[in-house]
């Protein structure tokens, strides 16, 4: 019931402003008859004034001073206003012994404003019965009623609950008092004055008995009824308990759990095994991820959004801590927070704000008291310097992440720029001053494989020959030493010179690549004067085979060389013996040379090899 602040209950917070993003205060709730433990937010909701009410469990020392006090809890319900100042406090009857479970499991406001709570009442050590409260927005109590079948069972325990559109829906539990091993799942559907509109038991739930009883709901306000014994159900419903599909799937562990995200994901997290799996309502797994540390606990966000709170352990990053993380209805991580807290309970009140609400020191007063921390995501700046890119061969490039922040690459790096020499994808954990974190873009790097230039090995000619310098087709540019800018030039001298021929090129993506080659002209002493009419080859261009017509020669040898001087067939040839095998050459033009066998003349003959 509503009792006065100055009488009951005292109150003491310390608002902790100490960042942009983040407003944190503890509260301290206490009553005249006993000594403050601790106490733990474990639900709450925003309120349309702006302010919010919180529901939680406080422990005590009762009588204060004794010897050998008594240990007690209490149920809690308070609200403060858009300046986190109290404005009113509801305490319940006090429980007769600890059992910290003992929460507050929801928190309502209805569409005339009141606001709506369930609390625990023990009776008598054997029967621990929910109530739900309704309060005013100033306060003031409109009713309270016991939960409770009168017509099934009675005494029941609230273990979930969940509101749309006014309609009230609680999981609950009724255990028999002859048999503490045994209990049974209840359903109600009751409306926002706490009357009882429908019951589903076990039969309605199509559940076995002793089925441990959740309800929640997604993004989408779609309802889910959660059963799990031998096996575990998920039954999508409607909010008059009306089941509209059902899911079956094996039994739970005891660290796993299921969070429905949306109406086409659920999600099942083994907190001990460090992994999310991600299936439809067919059972059909459409996701895994293993984070490879501890999780905490794990809630239902906004726009098929998962929160996560993990814990990290032994090798894991020191620079994390305990970490809140968004991630999507993937896996993939969103964006996280650091912080010190025990948490009880996420709530996403709009697209980038989220409450924490749990337990927290206070090293000024050394107590635990009530955390209610807002955190605002920050508009991250995930851009790095540069996009995808081609890297070069025998180069790198330089990526830089925005500054103002501290920086964990997945190269290993933690500067803010970095060296990359490889292909890969590249991203930066980028964390601000304030703890919260977030993934940069990925800057994906792939090698240019583009063979450069290949002008051959340096080469000797003789004065009255010619060579075709080939830079290579598919560049962009070509700026050869002598200026020409194509792909070809032609090499020939009348003075004896040696010379180093320079050609670069750039490919599209702008690696740049270079060659060179020395030739030298010179005088050719032992070669007769070059006659044109000794032979003839045919055809020209040719496919593969080559042939020689004997004019005026009867025999002689004939050498085949490339446009950068290299021999490639030398053969004796005779009007037999008149074919030359080309095919294996690639397509190019080619220098034929033939030295008559009896006079030594000398013919050059040039042809196409297709």
């Amino acid at each position: 019931m509503k009792t006065i602040l100055s009488i009951v209950a005292f109150f003491a917070g310390v608002l902790f402003s100490y960042a942009q993003h983040i407003e944190k205060k503890i509260f301290f709730v206490s009553t005249n008859a006993g000594h403050i433990n601790w106490s733990r937010g474990t639900a709450g909701t925003t309120l349309k004034d702006g302010g919010f009410c919180i529901g939680g469990l406080t422990e005590f020392e009762f009588p204060d001073g004794s010897q050998t006090p008594e240990i007690k809890e209490q149920n809690f319900v308070f609200k403060i206003d858009s300046l986190y100042n109290v404005v009113w406090i509801d305490t319940s009857q006090i429980m007769d012994t600890e059992n910290k479970n003992y929460k507050v499991y929801s928190v309502f406001q209805t569409s005339d404003s009141g606001i709506i709570a369930d609390k625990i009442v023990r009776v008598g050590g054997v029967v621990d019965p929910s109530e739900l409260f309704k309060f005013e927005n100033d306060g003031a109590l409109i009713w309270n009623k016991p939960l409770s079948d009168s017509n099934y069972y009675s005494g029941l325990k609230i273990t979930s609950g969940e509101m749309v559109n006014d309609t009230l829906l609680y999981s609950a539990l009724h255990v028999s008092p002859l048999t503490f091993n045994s209990f049974h799942p209840i359903l109600l559907i009751l409306n926002s004055n706490g009357d009882t509109l429908s019951i589903k038991d076990s039969v309605d739930l199509r559940c076995q008995e002793n089925s441990v009883i959740q309800i929640v709901k997604d993004h989408t306000n779609q309802l889910y009824c959660i059963l799990e014994r031998d096996s575990t159900i998920i039954h999508k419903i409607n909010s008059d308990g009306s089941i509209i599909s059902t899911t079956a799937i094996g039994a739970l562990m005891y660290n796993e759990k299921i969070i429905p995200i949306s109406p086409e994901r659920f999600v099942k997290a083994d907190y001990n095994l460090k992994y999310f799996n991600f299936y439809d309502y067919n059972s059909t797994l459409l996701d895994s991820v293993n984070f490879g540390i501890y999780i905490a606990a794990a809630y239902k966000g906004w726009s098929s959004t998962l929160l996560a709170d993990f814990l990290y352990f032994g090798s894991t990053p020191s620079y994390l801590g305990r970490s809140l993380i968004q991630m999507d209805s993937t896996g993939t991580i969103m964006w996280g927070f650091t912080h010190d807290e025990n948490i009880s309970q996420v709530i996403q009140t709009s697209e980038n704000e989220f409450v924490l609400l749990g337990t927290a020191y206070d090293t000024t007063i050394l107590k635990m008291g009530v955390l209610f921390e807002k955190i605002t995501k920050p508009n991250f700046n995930r851009t790095l310097s540069i996009p995808d890119s081609v890297l070069c061969n025998n180069d790198s490039i330089l990526i830089s992440a925005p500054s103002g922040y501290t920086y964990n690459w997945n190269n290993g790096d933690t500067s803010q720029e970095i060296y990359v020499s490889s292909s890969g994808n590249y991203f930066a954990l980028i964390i601000d001053s304030e703890g919260f974190f977030t993934y940069s873009d990925t800057a994906t790097i792939t090698n240019s494989n583009t063979i450069g230039p290949e002008l051959g090995a340096d080469t000797i000619l003789c004065l009255i020959d010619s060579i075709l310098l080939d830079a290579g087709n598919g560049f962009a540019t070509y700026q050869w030493s002598t200026g020409s800018s194509a792909q070809f030039i032609n090499i020939s001298d009348s003075l004896e010179t040696i010379t180093q021929y320079f050609v670069t090129v750039a490919d599209s993506n702008g690696c740049v690549f270079t060659d060179s080659i020395q030739i030298q002209f010179a005088t050719c002493t032992n070669i007769n004067e070059i006659v044109n009419d000794e032979i003839e080859i045919y055809p020209n261009p040719t496919t593969g085979i080559l042939f020689i017509n004997f004019k005026s020669s009867l025999s002689g040898s004939i050498t085949i060389y490339d446009q950068s001087g290299k021999e490639i067939v030398s053969k004796e040839i005779n009007k037999n013996q008149n074919t030359v095998d080309l095919y294996t050459l690639p397509s190019g033009i080619y220098n034929c040379i033939y030295i008559d066998a009896f006079s030594k003349k000398r013919q050059l003959i040039k042809f196409v090899k297709k």
